[in-house]
């Protein structure tokens, strides 16, 4: 096997930093912090800081429109970019479309991960969409939402179509048939995630028993804080039964209130998104608008989500790292594998330079990115 020595940068653990220490790897394994032989091969990260790789749990990338005919080469081309962004792993979010396009493009999308492309490893997919709630829609065209029938024949084709690729499924709880999807996620190993919903604080408290302790995109499309009838972003910000994860673009949530939840929630508890909606690989530049100027998701990058929260809210760099590599692996219980610079996991790793920008990434050992020679 191939050792690969990290040298020169601060490596960020889970609780501090570690500098000028190298990071030892061998293989698709971190070995430990060794100082390098002679003659070893070295990356240097002089300078720069040197993180696990990065989890997105979701996002849409160019999976915006469902045809099942491109979906498998626009999954291609999100895989080869995201490790110019530090990420290393993600779960490709499908939104809501009419239900038929969903279960194709979710048949077409296994298809692909049975012989997984090259880059940003995919360990499974995301279901955000058709089983929300029309008062809490958001961007998701309310007149194909749907409420869970578990005798409805093309309700079980959409939930088989991905097989074991489906991880995540964000839906509304309390929606009829919500305690049906709740139990198809715990009998499938899914996360089960409360997400585009107009529930109550008690309501979220109930969900937490059948399963459902997971708050997707906090505060946005869902019912929120008002001082007479709290809602499901209350419970975020209240529950400590439940996680949640947010989207720190400045826009989506204000950052005085990403500061309100850093004060309610612990960074344990909490996981950065980008809800990223795009059809090429523009900066992150804002978020994306309808005509009506809802929201649609973000353009943003993870790495600019984890310097943001440090911005917003001054987070010591561990934890705001660790809320968007640990946290998120911990979430879909691969923690003993992924998210974290210890040694045994595996060697998924970002280099930044001095200005914060990714300069390298490394996918199970392989050097996949390198800035200014584009991807391996």
């Amino acid at each position: 096997m191939t050792d690969l020595f990290i040298i020169g940068g601060t490596l960020v653990l889970p609780d501090r930093l570690l500098p000028g220490r190298a990071l030892h790897l061998r293989g698709d394994r971190i070995i430990g912090y060794d100082p390098p032989p002679a003659g070893a091969a070295t990356l240097d990260a002089r300078g720069g800081l040197v993180l696990p790789g990065l989890i997105d749990i979701h996002y849409h990338g160019r999976l915006l429109f469902p045809d099942p005919k491109l979906s498998a080469g626009l999954l291609k081309q999100d895989a080869a970019f995201l490790p110019s962004t530090g990420v290393t792993r993600f779960y490709p979010t499908l939104a809501t479309a009419p239900i038929p396009a969903v279960t194709q493009v979710l048949q077409a999308l296994a298809e692909v991960l049975s012989s997984p492309p090259p880059g940003a490893r995919i360990p499974g997919l995301h279901l955000e969409g058709v089983f929300l709630n029309p008062a809490a829609a958001g961007a998701h065209p309310p007149q194909l939402l749907a409420d869970f029938d578990p005798m409805n024949e093309s309700h079980r084709q959409l939930l088989a179509a991905a097989g074991p690729w489906l991880k995540i499924i964000t839906f509304a709880p309390e929606r009829p048939g919500g305690a049906e999807l709740a139990r198809f996620c715990r009998e499938h190993g899914i996360l089960a995630a409360c997400g585009h919903s107009a529930a109550s604080v008690e309501q979220v408290r109930g969900f937490s028993e059948w399963g459902v302790r997971h708050l997707t995109h906090l505060f946005n499309g869902m019912s929120g804080v008002h001082h007479r009838t709290p809602g499901v972003a209350a419970a975020g910000l209240l529950l400590d039964l439940v996680t949640a994860d947010f989207i720190c673009d400045g826009v989506h949530v204000d950052p005085e209130i990403v500061r309100l939840i850093l004060r309610c929630r612990r960074p344990e508890d909490l996981v950065l998104i980008t809800d990223r909606v795009s059809l090429d690989e523009s900066a992150d530049t804002g978020p994306n608008l309808l005509p009506d100027g809802r929201l649609a998701g973000s353009r943003l990058t993870l790495i600019r989500a984890v310097a943001n929260l440090i911005q917003f809210t001054g987070l010591d760099y561990p934890a705001a790292v660790r809320m968007a590599s640990l946290n998120p692996a911990r979430l879909l219980k691969m923690d003993a594998e992924w998210g974290s610079l210890e040694p045994g996991k595996t060697a998924d790793v970002c280099l930044l330079n001095a200005a914060g920008q990714v300069e390298t990434t490394v996918i199970e050992g392989e050097v996949v990115f390198q800035k200014g020679a584009g991807r391996a």
